[in-house]
């Protein structure tokens, strides 16, 4: 299900530079700063496998795993039961790196205790794995909890919105930020514009923070706050629309305020059906609802 307001009609005057701006930063950043990434995680996980961090972490993973019951948890016990194949070696280790409960306990030594036979062995190459990994531009900037301090973890509210996990999760933001952005733009101007996008995304951030352990990426959150910011600003007047809803799509015009019932109960329905997803729908809810406050307190004396 979707639902997406467009802009079709621009001039000199209009031209939505923040949203281009914005776009061309993302594209930056993923083609470019993100780029060596992949082989940065190869290298990685054929270290994580080739040494004995494997031999010993995952078995102690795996006892972890089987006091869970989510569907998440069984789909990684069975890869490793199995034996992870070359491909998934990658997979695999970032849902080590990824769970938040364990790693935690892995490096308070609620896992390898400094008593086991191993200790000496897992500390040195778990040191060596974590500067590898510490190579990987997306795991330097993303937003994880507690990562490098408060200080640190304030920049990567800033610095997670302009981050992408594959090219299609790019592609998806920036089609929608490009057919609502110019909307939101128009009506805010393009300093309070930008200063809005950014701070719904900061404010995304800080509610998947306060509700997931996951790391986090994308600009869906503040997307999501100029998607709110169109419904705000434009009110009763009617916009143009793109909807999805499963094999049927079309368009149509609508009062924008009509936006802000209908996308929330739309990424409400769809959290509800996949609580497990990887997407984040709590970013985009509370992004949704921070582009809304934040057009109304910064439109415009005349909107």
């Amino acid at each position: 299900m979707l639902l997406i307001p467009y802009q079709t009609r621009f001039t000199a005057k209009s031209l939505p530079v923040v949203t281009l701006a914005l776009i061309f930063v993302n594209a930056l950043v993923y083609f470019v700063f993100q780029s060596g990434d992949r082989q940065a995680y190869q290298r990685a996980a054929q270290y994580y496998f080739s040494s004995q961090l494997a031999q010993i972490e995952l078995p102690r993973y795996a006892n972890y795993l089987e006091r869970r019951n989510d569907r998440g948890a069984l789909q990684v016990l069975r890869m490793i039961r199995a034996g992870a194949r070359p491909e998934q070696s990658v997979q695999l280790m970032l849902a080590v790196e990824n769970d938040r409960e364990f790693m935690r306990d892995l490096r308070e030594g609620a896992v390898v205790a400094s008593s086991d036979p191993a200790y000496a062995t897992w500390r040195d190459q778990r040191g060596q794995f974590d500067a590898l990994i510490g190579r990987v531009f997306t795991e330097r900037f993303a937003l994880e909890p507690d990562a490098g301090g408060p200080a640190w973890s304030a920049l990567r509210l800033l610095t997670y919105q302009f981050l992408h996990g594959d090219a299609v999760h790019w592609l998806g933001n920036m089609i929608v930020l490009l057919l609502a952005g110019p909307f939101a733009e128009a009506a805010l101007g393009r300093l309070r514009f930008f200063i809005a996008f950014i701070a719904s995304g900061v404010f995304a951030g800080a509610i998947h923070m306060l509700l997931s352990d996951q790391t986090l990426v994308g600009a869906s959150g503040s997307i999501s706050g100029a998607m709110a910011m169109v419904a705000v600003l434009y009110g009763t007047r009617k916009v143009p629309v793109f909807y999805w809803l499963f094999v049927y799509f079309n368009t149509a015009r609508i009062p924008a305020l009509l936006l802000l019932p209908v996308w929330l109960l739309i990424e409400a329905v769809q959290w509800a059906a996949s609580p497990e997803a990887r997407v984040s729908y709590s970013a985009h809810i509370g992004g949704f609802l921070a582009g809304a406050v934040l057009a109304w307190l910064l439109r415009p004396s005349d909107t």
